[in-house]
């Protein structure tokens, strides 16, 4: 059993450093979809407690600025650039670097997303994708991850502006 999934791990790195950025990009960008998708078929309630203070401002554009611009930028800074990089010269000598330097600050991430117990968990969620594309772009492949995580961020908070 353990063989088998140090196999099945060691394949979907193989293929995740293969694809084609788009690709990579596209796949990642679905997966961060996932917690809304389950939100809406379970009505579940994952309001964001900040989004609704930054609507009081009532300006548009001051909230676009700050939820698709300023706050992926903050984010992406603090939770994948300097926590991942933090963690994986604080582990560098573990085979579990990888895994420390996704979910250390991915739940850092959900931490200070936590509005209620299920924006909480999928926080933790995004963070993982965040903090694995990052890892990924940025080790493996040998991209640039802060752009690729932050264009994926800003996406995804630019939808639910929209909403």
């Amino acid at each position: 059993m353990k063989l088998e999934l140090k196999n099945l791990l060691h394949k979907i790195r193989e293929i995740t450093v293969a694809l084609n950025v788009k690709y990579f990009f596209l796949i990642m960008f679905v997966l961060q979809l996932i917690p809304s998708l389950i939100s809406l078929i379970f009505n579940i309630d994952s309001t964001n407690n900040t989004v609704s203070v930054i609507e009081k401002s009532g300006s548009k554009i001051v909230i676009f600025l700050i939820t698709v611009v300023w706050g992926p930028i903050f984010e992406t800074v603090v939770f994948q650039y300097l926590l991942i990089n933090m963690v994986k010269a604080f582990t560098s000598d573990t085979k579990y670097q990888a895994a420390f330097s996704v979910l250390i600050p991915s739940v850092i991430f959900g931490l200070t997303h936590y509005y209620n117990i299920y924006y909480f968990i999928f926080a933790i969620f995004i963070g993982i994708i965040y903090s694995s594309t990052y890892y990924i772009s940025q080790f493996l492949r040998k991209e640039n991850g802060f752009i690729i995580v932050l264009l994926l961020h800003s996406l995804n908070n630019l939808l639910a502006f929209l909403i």
